[in-house]
């Protein structure tokens, strides 16, 4: 692991304490619903936290559990079934933009996008997809973001 992924790990539980510490002061064995929406290892710190034991530890009921990345996550969060969720920014644009200051953005565990294209052995050059269709997990999902990003840099 990169120096800077861990500290960037840290720094991430460190903010999650500090966001919610008098919350935590209150009533230490409070549950907090931590939602994630990517089963990839940039969003594995609440997970490595749960595994590692560091909630029980600090006598914290952080259950993380996964939420299909875009809509149905920022669903989550505005419904208040989440308090805590790892997401991607463009996932929170909508709805800050149509008004819903509800959402905080506290922190970014990477500041580049680290998506690929998987395509039949024949496509080699980004040039090559042009008039192809391109499937992503979700409308407004990170995955989607990434490729009308990428799409608009290779014309």
């Amino acid at each position: 692991m990169k120096s800077t992924t861990v500290k960037s790990y840290f720094a991430f539980l460190v903010l999650i304490f500090l966001a919610f510490h008098d919350r935590l002061a209150l009533a230490a064995a409070d549950k907090l619903n931590f939602i994630y929406t990517a089963r990839v290892m940039s969003q594995s710190y609440p997970y490595i936290a749960q595994e590692a034991g560091l909630f029980k530890k600090y006598d914290l009921d952080v259950p993380v559990v996964f939420v299909t990345p875009g809509a149905p996550a920022v669903a989550a969060i505005l419904s208040g079934d989440s308090e805590l969720a790892q997401i991607s920014a463009a996932s929170i644009t909508r709805p800050f933009v149509q008004g819903n200051k509800d959402p905080v953005f506290i922190a970014g565990i990477k500041s580049l996008l680290t998506h690929s294209f998987i395509a039949k052995p024949d496509l080699k050059r980004p040039e090559q997809l042009k008039g192809k269709r391109i499937g992503v997990s979700r409308i407004g999902s990170n995955p989607h973001y990434f490729a009308v990003q990428a799409l608009r840099h290779f014309g």
